[in-house]
C-alpha cells in the first residue's frame, strides 16, 4: 500500500518536466522539427569542432587534437571546443555530430534551463503552476532568443539556474549533499558555457557569501561557529569543483600563453557589444530592436531583454509592497548586472575591469543581462505567488492601475507607428520555398511595422488580462503568460536564432566530405586542399576541409582561439604562397629549405593524434609536417625520441638520417592524463554518494532533491 501512495507523488513531480520539455519543441519548432538551422557561428565554429571531437572519439581516440581545424589544433585547449563537456563527449560515443544532432544539443539545453528555473523558483515560490509559467518566460526571455548561434551562452543559461538553486541551500543549510550538487553545477557551467558567465557568476555568489556571513553575525549567539562550518563548505565546494575539472583547468591554463586571446584585453575592447540603452525597449517589443538602425548600436544578438509582458507587470507590482532581505539581494544584482550590461554608458563595467580580476578578460558586456533577466523573472514569480494567496481590493486597484499605464504605453506606439507600419509586403521570389520565403518576410519587416503590429498583439493581451483581475482568475492568467511568450518569441527566431540553410543540406555536406580518408589524402598539396575551401560560401555549410579529412590552410578565421605562432604564419604572405605547393609532410634540404629532396613515405597511422610512417631517403633531411608545433607533441624516429623543432614559424619538423626509418609524431600529453584520471577518480566517488543519497536516504522520503 505504501508503494501505492507513492506512485502519484511520483508523477506529480514528472508533470512539470515533461511539460517544459514539450514547451521546448512547440516554442522551438523551427528547429525541432528540423526545418530551419542554426546560423552563423553555429555552423563555422561549433559544429565543426563538435565533429571534431565526435570524430576522434569514434576513432577510439579522445579529443586532444584535431589535424584538420587550422593545420592542426589542440582541441582541448579552448574553453568553448566542447572537450570537456560531459554532454558532448556523451553524444559523441554514439554519433558523429551533424546540425541535427547540435540542434538537439540546443534544444536540451533549453529544456534545462527551464528545469532549472522551475527549481531554482521553487526557494521562493511553493506553487508548482507559477514555477512551471515564469520557468516558460525564462525559456523563451530574449536572451535565449538572441543566443541560438552561441550555443555555450545557452549552456550557461541552463546550468546557472542550477549554481544558484544549490548555492543558495548551501548558504542556508548545514547539508553536504548541497556542496555537491553545487560543486557539479559549476562543473558543467565551467566546461559547457561560456567564460564570462562563470567569472560573473562567482562574484555573484562571492557577494552571496559576505551577505550571508554579516546576516550571521548580526543574528547568531555564536557568529564565529555558524561563520567557520560556512566558510568550510565554500572551502569543500571550491576543492571539488577544482578536482572535477583538474583537465579543464590544467588545459585551459597551459594554453593560455600560447593563444591570441590569452592575455587581458583593453577597456575599449572590454566594452566593445553593450546592451544599448535603446535596446531597453525590447522589454516591451522584443522584436523591434533587431532592425539595423544607428539608435540599436551594438551588434543583434546583444539587444532583446524581454521576460514577456505579464512578468514585467507583476515585477512592477512587487515593488508596490516592502521587499524581504532576499529580494533586496536580487534586486542588487538585478540592477548590478543592467548597468554592467550597458557598457561604457555607466562606469560600472569600466570598476569591474580596473578593480575585479579576471573581468579584464572578456568582451560583450551586453551578456550580462541574462543575470539581469534571472533576477527580474525570480522577483516576477514572487510578486505573483504574494498577489494570489492575498488578493486585496488594494492590489487589484494597483494592478489595474499598472496594466492600464501598459495600455496607454502601446496605445501611443500604435498610433505614432500606424502611418508607417500598417502594411506587410509579401516577398517576390517565386523561386524559392516556403522556408526561404518566410525567413525573407520576417527579414524585410520595417521598424514602425514591427512596433505596429507588436503594439497591436500587446493591446489584445492587456485587454484580455484586465476581466481576469477582477477575480484573480489565476487559470486565464497563466494561459496568457504563455501564450505572450509563445507568439512573441517566434518572430525573433527568424532574426537571431535561425537562418535560412536546410539542416538536411548541411547534413548531406558533411555525409558527402565525411567519407575522405586521410591517408589517401595526404599526397594532395595544401593549395589543393584550400582550393576547395575557397570555393565554398562557410555560412551555408562550412568548409569540406573541416569534415574532409584534408589539411588546408585557413582561408577565414572563425574559432575565438588561435595559436600565436599560426598568428604569425598566416601574416607572412610569401611564407604562405610557398606553403601552398607542398603536401601535409615533405622532405626539404635542412641547408636550404625550399628545396625538396626525393623520398619515399608510406603511412602506417594517421589519427587524430598520432602519425606514423616509414620514411626512406638516399640521404636524410629535415621532415616537415604542416601540424601547428605546440606543447606534448613527441616524435621518434625508430623509436627513438628526437626533438620537435619548430618549423616555418608555425609546424614542426625532425631531423631524418639517410635510409629507411620509422618515425612516429605521437600527441601525448601526460600530466593531464593524470588529471583525467583523478577526475574520474572523484566523479565515481561523488557519484556514488549521490546514488546512496537518493536511493537510501530518499532525501526525506520523496522530498526536495
Amino acid at each position: 500500500m505504501d508503494n501505492l501512495k507513492k506512485i502519484p507523488i511520483q508523477k506529480s513531480r514528472i508533470i512539470p518536466y515533461l511539460l517544459l520539455a514539450l514547451f521546448t519543441l512547440i516554442a522551438y519548432w523551427p528547429i525541432s522539427l528540423n526545418i530551419f538551422t542554426l546560423k552563423n557561428d553555429a555552423i563555422v565554429y561549433f559544429l565543426p569542432y563538435r565533429y571534431n571531437i565526435s570524430y576522434a572519439i569514434q576513432q577510439g581516440e579522445f579529443p586532444f587534437w584535431s589535424p584538420y581545424l587550422y593545420m592542426g589544433f589542440p582541441l582541448h585547449a579552448d574553453m568553448q571546443s566542447g572537450v570537456w563537456n560531459p554532454v558532448v563527449l556523451l553524444i559523441s560515443l554514439f554519433t558523429t555530430y551533424n546540425m541535427t544532432v547540435l540542434q538537439a544539443e540546443t534544444l536540451l539545453y533549453i529544456f534545462i534551463a527551464g528545469a532549472g528555473m522551475f527549481k531554482l523558483i521553487g526557494e521562493f515560490v511553493p506553487d508548482k503552476k507559477t514555477r512551471l509559467i515564469f520557468a516558460i518566460a525564462y525559456m523563451s526571455c530574449g536572451f535565449m532568443t538572441d543566443s541560438g548561434q552561441f550555443i555555450v551562452w545557452v549552456a550557461s543559461a541552463a546550468f546557472l539556474p542550477f549554481v544558484f538553486l544549490y548555492y543558495y541551500r548551501l548558504l542556508q543549510n548545514n547539508k553536504h549533499i548541497d556542496v555537491l550538487k553545487c560543486g557539479i553545477s559549476l562543473f558543467f557551467l565551467f566546461t559547457a558555457g561560456y567564460p564570462s558567465y562563470f567569472i560573473f557568476c562567482g562574484y555573484i555568489l562571492l557577494a552571496a557569501l559576505l551577505c550571508r556571513i554579516i546576516s550571521i553575525y548580526r543574528s547568531n549567539a555564536q557568529p564565529a561557529k555558524v561563520i567557520g562550518g560556512l566558510l568550510g563548505r565554500n572551502i569543500l565546494l571550491l576543492a571539488l569543483f577544482v578536482l572535477l575539472s583538474a583537465p579543464a583547468l590544467a588545459s585551459y591554463f597551459e594554453f593560455l600563453p600560447h593563444f591570441s586571446r590569452g592575455t587581458a584585453i583593453s577597456l575599449a575592447d572590454a566594452q566593445i557589444n553593450p546592451f544599448c540603452i535603446n535596446c531597453t525597449i525590447s522589454y516591451l517589443v522584443p522584436f523591434s530592436v533587431s532592425r539595423d538602425l544607428f539608435i540599436f548600436d551594438t551588434d543583434l544578438p546583444m539587444r532583446n531583454a524581454y521576460i514577456g509582458i505579464f512578468t514585467l507587470i507583476f515585477l512592477i507590482l512587487g515593488f508596490t509592497r516592502k521587499l524581504l532581505p532576499s529580494q533586496k539581494f536580487l534586486l542588487a544584482i538585478v540592477i548590478f548586472s543592467f548597468l554592467f550590461s550597458l557598457g561604457d554608458v555607466t562606469p560600472i563595467r569600466k570598476w569591474s575591469y580596473q578593480i575585479l580580476p579576471g573581468m579584464n578578460f572578456f568582451r560583450h558586456p551586453g551578456n550580462m543581462r541574462l543575470f539581469t533577466s534571472i533576477g527580474l523573472i525570480i522577483l516576477a514569480a514572487i510578486s505573483f505567488q504574494h498577489l494570489s494567496d492575498n488578493f486585496t481590493g488594494g492590489m487589484k486597484k494597483r494592478l489595474r492601475l499598472i496594466t492600464v499605464a501598459m495600455l496607454v504605453v502601446f496605445g501611443v506606439a500604435v498610433l505614432i507607428s500606424f502611418k508607417d507600419g500598417i502594411t506587410i509586403t509579401w516577398p517576390n521570389n517565386s523561386d524559392s520555398d516556403l522556408r526561404s520565403t518566410l525567413k525573407l518576410l520576417v527579414d524585410d519587416l520595417s521598424f514602425y511595422t514591427l512596433l505596429f503590429w507588436q503594439g497591436v498583439i500587446q493591446l489584445a493581451f492587456l485587454l484580455l488580462f484586465l476581466p481576469a483581475i477582477k477575480n484573480f482568475n489565476k487559470k486565464r492568467i497563466l494561459w496568457l503568460i504563455i501564450l505572450n511568450a509563445l507568439i512573441f518569441m517566434q518572430p525573433s527566431l527568424f532574426s537571431t536564432f535561425v537562418g535560412k540553410s536546410s539542416p538536411s543540406n548541411i547534413n548531406s555536406f558533411i555525409a558527402q566530405h565525411s567519407k575522405g580518408d586521410p591517408v589517401s589524402n595526404l599526397p594532395f598539396t595544401i593549395g589543393e586542399n584550400t582550393t576547395m575551401d575557397k570555393n565554398t560560401d562557410p555560412l551555408i555549410c562550412g568548409y569540406p576541409s573541416w569534415f574532409n579529412s584534408r589539411i588546408a590552410e585557413p582561408v577565414d578565421l572563425f574559432s575565438p582561439c588561435y595559436l600565436n605562432q599560426q598568428m604569425d604564419f598566416l601574416a607572412d604572405s610569401v611564407l604562405r604562397n610557398e606553403v601552398l605547393r607542398y603536401p601535409p609532410v615533405i622532405l626539404l634540404d635542412p641547408k636550404n629549405e625550399g628545396q625538396e629532396k626525393t623520398f619515399e613515405l608510406k603511412t602506417k597511422k594517421f589519427t587524430t593524434s598520432q602519425f606514423s610512417f616509414v620514411v626512406g631517403s638516399g640521404t636524410g633531411g629535415l621532415l616537415g609536417l604542416f601540424q601547428n608545433h605546440y606543447l606534448h607533441w613527441k616524435a621518434y624516429v625508430d623509436d627513438r625520441e628526437v626533438p620537435v623543432l619548430l618549423w616555418k614559424k608555425a609546424f614542426m619538423s625532425i631531423g631524418i638520417p639517410e635510409g629507411e626509418h620509422r618515425v612516429d609524431f605521437k600527441y601525448r600529453p601526460g600530466n593531464l592524463i593524470r588529471f583525467i584520471w583523478i577526475s574520474v577518480a572523484i566523479w565515481i566517488l561523488v557519484l556514488s554518494y549521490l546514488a546512496y543519497y537518493s536511493f537510501s536516504k530518499q532525501n526525506g522520503k520523496y522530498g526536495r532533491v
